[in-house]
C-alpha cells in the first residue's frame, strides 16, 4: 500500500502531481469549512476529505456513498447545493424533493451528479461500478467517485465491486475513509492486514494519503481522475483520518475510547486548523475576513429556522407529493 502526503508521491504511480498550491485553489477550501461546523451535525475533524476530492475531481463526476457522514457534505456544498435544500431534505418539508420518503441527510441531487444516499453498508460500491461501466460504454470522457468507510471495507458487496471494476477496466475512484472506527469496533479488530490493503489484491492502483491535509486528498484525487479517465481503471484512495465526535447522537464514545484521545486529534490535526496555518504562512489569511464569514455562516444557518415544516405545510405536501391522493 502506497503513502502519500504532500511532500512525496510512490514512484510506482508515475510523475508526481503539484506540490504546493496556490491561492486560487485554497481559498475555496477555505470558507465551507467553517460553515460545516455550523449546520449541527455530528462526527467533526474529517473537513479534509469534504473539500478535496470535489476540487480534484470534475461536476459532471457522478458521486456515490452509503449514509453520508457530515463532513462529507461539503461534497455537496462545493457543487453549490442549497443550505435550504439541505435543511428541507432533513425535515422532510414540503420543499424537499423526497417529501419526507427518505431518511435524514440521505440526500441526492441528479443536476449536481449526486447519487442519493442509502443506509445500508457497502451496496453503493457495486453501483457506482455499474455507473462507471455505463460511463465508459458511453465514451463519457467522466468517472465515478465512490465513498465509503473501512467498515463497509469488510462487506461482501465491496469485494465484488473491487473484482468487477478491476475485470471490467472501469473509471471509478475507491475514496475510502479511515477514521479508526467503524462505530465501536476499532481497526485492530477489524482486520489484520496493512490498512485497507485490499486494492493491489484485486490489481488496483492504491494510495494511502493524510486524510487530515486537504492537500493530500486534493492531489491523490486529482491524480487518480486523470489516471482513471486516461487508461479506464479503478483507483482505491485510503485516507486517514479521525472521528472527533460521536458516531451518532446515539453514540457515546467515551466507552471505547479516551477523551485524551480525542483531544490530541482535535487540538494538533484537525484540517481546518492546519489549512489555515498554511494560509498563514503565505499571507493569505485575513482575521477580519474570518471573523466576518463565520458571522454570516452562522446568520445562514439561523435563518434555516424557516425549514421546519408547519402541520399544514406537512400534510399540503404529502397531497402534492402523492399525487393528490
Amino acid at each position: 500500500m502506497a503513502s502519500v502526503t504532500c511532500a512525496c508521491w510512490p514512484a510506482h504511480l508515475g510523475p508526481a502531481p503539484a506540490g504546493p498550491l496556490s491561492l486560487p485553489v485554497c481559498f475555496p477550501w477555505s470558507h465551507p469549512a467553517p460553515l460545516l461546523h455550523r449546520r449541527g451535525t455530528r462526527s467533526p475533524g474529517r473537513k479534509g476529505l469534504a473539500l478535496g476530492p470535489p476540487q480534484g475531481s470534475a461536476p459532471p463526476d457522478p458521486l456515490s456513498q452509503q449514509l453520508v457522514p457530515p463532513p462529507l457534505t461539503g461534497v455537496l456544498m462545493y457543487r453549490d447545493y442549497p443550505l435550504e435544500q439541505f435543511m428541507a431534505q432533513c425535515y422532510g418539508n414540503v420543499n424537499d424533493p423526497g417529501k419526507g420518503r427518505q431518511m435524514p441527510v440521505h440526500y441526492g441531487c441528479k443536476e449536481r451528479h449526486f447519487v442519493t444516499i442509502s443506509s445500508p453498508l457497502a451496496t453503493q460500491i457495486p453501483q457506482a461500478v455499474g455507473a462507471a461501466y455505463a460511463a465508459k460504454r458511453a465514451n463519457a470522457n467522466r468517472i465515478v467517485i465512490c465513498y465509503f468507510g473501512e467498515g463497509a471495507a469488510s462487506e461482501g458487496d465491496a469485494h465484488a465491486g473491487f473484482n468487477f471494476a478491476a475485470t471490467l477496466e472501469c473509471p471509478i475512484i475507491f475514496f475510502c475513509r479511515n477514521n479508526g472506527y467503524a462505530i465501536s469496533t476499532p481497526t485492530s479488530e477489524q482486520y489484520r492486514g496493512d490498512g485497507i490493503a485490499r486494492g493491489p489484491g484485486y490489481g488496483i492502483l492504491s494510495i494511502r494519503v493524510d486524510g487530515n491535509d486537504v492537500f493530500a486528498v486534493y492531489n491523490a484525487t486529482k491524480e487518480a481522475r486523470r489516471r482513471a479517465v486516461a487508461e479506464n481503471q479503478p483507483f482505491l484512495i485510503e485516507a486517514m483520518t479521525y472521528r472527533i465526535g460521536h458516531h451518532s447522537t446515539s453514540d457515546d464514545s467515551s466507552a471505547y475510547r479516551s477523551v485524551d484521545e480525542v483531544n490530541y486529534w482535535d487540538k494538533q490535526d484537525h484540517p481546518i486548523s492546519r489549512l489555515r496555518h498554511y494560509m498563514q504562512s503565505r499571507g493569505w489569511w485575513d482575521d477580519e475576513q474570518e471573523k466576518a464569514w463565520r458571522k454570516q455562516s452562522r446568520k445562514k444557518v439561523r435563518a434555516t429556522s424557516c425549514c421546519r415544516p408547519t402541520p399544514q405545510g406537512t400534510l399540503e405536501g404529502r397531497r402534492l407529493g402523492f399525487g393528490g391522493q
